[in-house]
């Protein structure tokens, strides 16, 4: 749950959620976006940190992926640091040194169909950093992301069907190499595969900017019938 969702399913809690939505939605927009801006540079100088003590292979995916691809650093409209994950064991290391240095674990998901692990978000001092377990299939890899019912809270939905909706999302196999994200080189899809990689993710016009952009949009992106359960 980001910390959109955790704002919105609180106010729909005490009953305030159409009036908000009419009236106060820009302003907690903002408010998240800055809460995050002040807080993310920490927070990548500690991952990084954290990702070379714990020697773990983890590289920078999706939208933090496409903010370092276009200009090294974050998307100016971005609430998250995105990053991919192919080992179980790593990112059991990584978390140890993640939590030593004060990040906290907050959502872990998996599959109900099988209890497989397919994502865990961390915050440190408001800055949400969400790990995608990538999983191998044949020429591809696959990920996952969850979403509420339309009209719908994660709290309703989770009420209503007992998790999240699960979208599977399926792109080319592809090599990592360093690329420079705040000031500091992490692992990223190679430069050779870049350009195939975002054009799957985004569309062909990924490199113009676009905040109105969602995950909607994606075509590799296909719901499920599966559903994700938040342990």
């Amino acid at each position: 749950m980001t910390i959109l969702e955790q704002i919105k399913e609180f106010i729909a809690v005490i009953g305030l959620l159409p009036l908000v939505k009419k009236y106060f939605s820009k302003p907690i927009y903002y408010f998240v976006n800055l809460r995050f801006k002040m807080s993310s540079t920490s927070a990548i100088n500690l991952l990084h940190e954290a990702i070379q003590e714990s020697r773990s292979e983890v590289w920078l995916e999706f939208g933090s992926f496409l903010g370092a691809f276009r200009n090294n650093s974050i998307i100016s409209h971005d609430f998250d640091i995105d990053f991919a994950v192919k080992s179980i064991n790593d990112l059991v290391r990584l978390e140890k040194e993640l939590l030593k240095r004060g990040f906290k674990l907050i959502r872990t998901i998996v599959l109900k169909s099988d209890n497989s692990l397919v994502e865990k978000t961390y915050s440190y001092k408001g800055a949400h950093v969400d790990f995608f377990v990538v999983k191998e299939d044949g020429r591809f890899f696959t990920t996952y992301d969850f979403s509420s019912i339309p009209g719908k809270t994660w709290g309703e939905t989770i009420n209503f069907i007992g998790g999240l909706r699960a979208h599977k999302n399926t792109f080319s196999k592809f090599d990592l190499e360093p690329i420079e994200f705040m000031g500091l080189n992490f692992m990223a899809p190679s430069k050779t595969d870049a350009d195939k990689h975002l054009k799957e993710l985004y569309g062909d016009d990924y490199k113009v900017p676009n905040s109105k952009w969602s995950l909607d949009q994606r075509s590799i992106r296909i719901l499920t019938k599966d559903v994700g359960l938040i342990k």
